[in-house]
């Protein structure tokens, strides 16, 4: 049996007592408490996957971050052997060489350096504004109208 039909189950139960205007016949009550064996099994078995699959995710989180740091450390030494060898080219006066299968140009860029960000003139400075989702809920709860948002009641399970 499913969840779903667990859940099917009992809100029959839960009609089937109403209708008998809560009087608990014995097998009502037999049935309600099979029906919360049922959940009670189902509810473990939900527990023990979802574990499993924390501790999957978890592995995966670690093997995502091991393999950003080995990505990291090549990128860093393609950077530190091309600035190399693009010194070595600026040492021989070379603009372009022929390295057996490969043609390396060297080139020359200009990009700007910033060296005070606060000496910046603000004409220079972009604004970026962003919806404080704490200070809308703050107004919220105060009893204040916000334009485009609303408080959202939600649920969540805690397993210990």
């Amino acid at each position: 049996m499913n969840l779903y039909e667990i859940n099917q189950t009992q809100e029959e139960l839960n009609n089937l007592l109403e209708e008998n205007c809560g009087e608990l016949t014995p097998e009502l009550e037999a049935a309600l408490e099979m029906n919360m064996d049922n959940f009670t099994l189902k509810a473990e078995n939900y527990v023990k996957a979802m574990k499993n699959y924390k501790a999957e995710a978890d592995a995966i989180s670690e093997e995502i971050k091991r393999l950003q740091e080995k990505k990291k450390i090549c990128e860093t030494a393609v950077s530190r052997m091309k600035t190399a060898l693009c010194d070595s080219m600026g040492v021989f006066g070379l603009s372009k060489a022929q390295a057996g299968l490969f043609k390396i140009s060297r080139t020359s860029n200009t990009s700007v350096k910033i060296l005070d960000e606060d000496a910046i003139p603000q004409e220079y400075k972009k604004v970026k504004y962003e919806v404080s989702k704490t200070a809308i809920k703050t107004a919220i709860n105060e009893g204040k109208k916000v334009a485009g948002a609303e408080l959202e009641e939600t649920h969540s399970i805690t397993i210990r």
